[in-house]
């Protein structure tokens, strides 16, 4: 690994003499040591430039794009950094199967079934997403569903230390629009579902939409696409690219589904041959699982231990959560959008024999077209809808649901204290009624006025009912 300046540098363009080894290459500011270089950044917070006197004082060298003394300049330090990176570490990301998971919702649960079933297979891997780093069984927490670039390089660099070489990752319209996939290349990709999320940052849907599909350029050469085929606007990526796509879904695909029966106990399908049985619920926990075997289908798996291995398979916290109480069924679950909303409760309606009861807010400072309909989705497909506190930063909750109520019916109730909310919920319930508790999953905050309040649903709730999961 050991380099010169000189070396690395001439392969972005750069002419100079400096012979000094470089030890690491970076462009956060806080890693640098002596003769590191540092690549500057424009970041949607933070400008890279205005840590350069830093830089320089712990003894690193600075590429930037702007003219400054004593520092490297080209035209585009993004590039740069992904050529530095993959020169002096060698390629992580072709050492490594690296499976991305993209889409508005199910991210989560997909790279937890992918993790799963790796493991079954005896293959140790990684998993980078919403609930942090999980590496060999410990869990280390991240700022985003997915890190910036040289968190990514350090987990791939460790894994590759380890012995790991799978590796399943989240991948957010955020990070794909702010450039953080960089030197990042992915065997697989899977695409659940668009439907509409983060339009305070895309503004449309669209730009939203076509994001997501922007993805697909970090594909490596013989990468493959996985399309949920029942998804119309994932149909619109066959315009872009038309080879290497593996399809899925109740329509004819590569990797069909048929035969779905759908309990309130769990799941069943067929997919060609193979009967597969499950615990996990919904429609959408079918189409998650079809993913998962039509990736492990394309790495040459197709035996029918892919049956055992499903049947195994358990939802990861807050993700379509069975709490099952003495005298209370509650199903949580991170539905925050108005499509997984709509999805969660018309399946509580299909199977539930009693009532529905849904706990539900909306986050603040975010998308606030779909506060209203989200409110009438809870409204009309639940006995009781609870509008409550969801995450409102520095947004008035009381506002949000006043949004969230515009088209409601009178079956509303309004309890801001998230807590009460729930107890209320609780309350009223009776043995053969659904509680739902949705937005927030297995979140461990509350975020209010920008300060991170600890508290977790399943939690909460276990400690006011004083009992334990049946």
């Amino acid at each position: 690994m050991a380099k010169e300046c000189r070396q690395l540098l001439a392969l972005i363009g750069i002419s100079c003499d400096d012979s000094t080894i470089i030890q690491g290459i970076t462009c956060d500011s806080r890693e640098v040591k002596q003769d590191w270089l540092f690549v500057s950044l424009q970041g949607m917070s933070h400008n890279g430039d205005d840590f350069i006197d830093e830089v320089r004082e712990k003894g690193g060298i600075v590429i930037t794009s702007h003219p400054h003394p004593d520092c490297y300049e080209v035209s585009d330090p993004q590039a740069a950094l992904v050529t530095l990176i993959n020169d002096y570490y060698d390629s992580p990301s072709d050492k490594l199967t690296i499976i991305g998971v993209t889409g508005t919702n199910g991210k989560t649960s997909v790279c937890s079934f992918l993790s799963q079933m790796f493991t079954e297979f005896g293959q140790r891997n990684v998993v980078i997403g919403t609930n942090g780093i999980q590496l060999d069984g410990y869990c280390y927490a991240t700022q985003n569903t997915t890190p910036g670039m040289m968190v990514c390089l350090r987990v791939f660099l460790e894994a590759i230390r380890r012995g790991i070489h799978t590796v399943m990752m989240e991948v957010s319209s955020h990070a794909i629009d702010e450039g953080r996939l960089g030197f990042i290349r992915f065997d697989r990709l899977i695409y659940t579902n668009i439907t509409q999320d983060h339009l305070d940052y895309h503004l449309t849907f669209t730009h939203y939409q076509y994001t997501k599909f922007k993805a697909r350029l970090y594909l490596k050469e013989n990468g493959r696409i996985l399309l949920n085929q029942d998804r119309d606007e994932l149909m619109e990526m066959l315009h872009l690219r038309t080879k290497g796509i593996i399809t899925y879904g109740l329509k004819p695909s590569h990797v069909q589904i048929s035969n779905v029966e759908l309990r309130s106990s769990g799941s069943s399908f067929d997919i060609g041959q193979l009967h597969f049985e499950t615990c996990l619920l919904s429609m959408n926990n079918v189409y998650n699982l079809a993913a998962c075997i039509a990736l492990f289908k394309s790495l040459g798996i197709h035996s029918h231990e892919l049956c055992e291995v499903v049947s195994r398979i358990e939802a990861p916290a807050g993700r379509m959560e069975v709490l099952k109480l003495k005298n209370h069924t509650i199903w949580i679950d991170y539905a925050h959008t108005p499509d997984a909303l709509r999805r969660l409760l018309e399946f509580a309606n299909q199977v539930c024999i009693g009532r529905i009861i849904t706990v539900l807010g909306c986050g603040g400072e975010r998308d606030q077209d779909k506060r209203h309909q989200m409110g009438t989705i809870a409204s009309t497909l639940s006995y009781r809808a609870i509008f409550t506190e969801d995450n409102s930063r520095g947004e008035d909750p009381a506002e949000i649901i006043k949004q969230m109520s515009v088209n409601v019916l009178d079956n509303v109730s309004v309890l801001i204290d998230r807590q009460k909310a729930i107890a209320f919920a609780l309350s009223i319930s009776m043995k053969s009624d659904i509680i739902i508790i949705a937005g927030k999953g297995n979140e461990q905050f509350l975020i209010v006025k920008e300060v991170k309040i600890p508290y977790n649903d399943k939690a909460f709730i276990l400690k006011l009912t004083e009992e334990e999961p049946l």
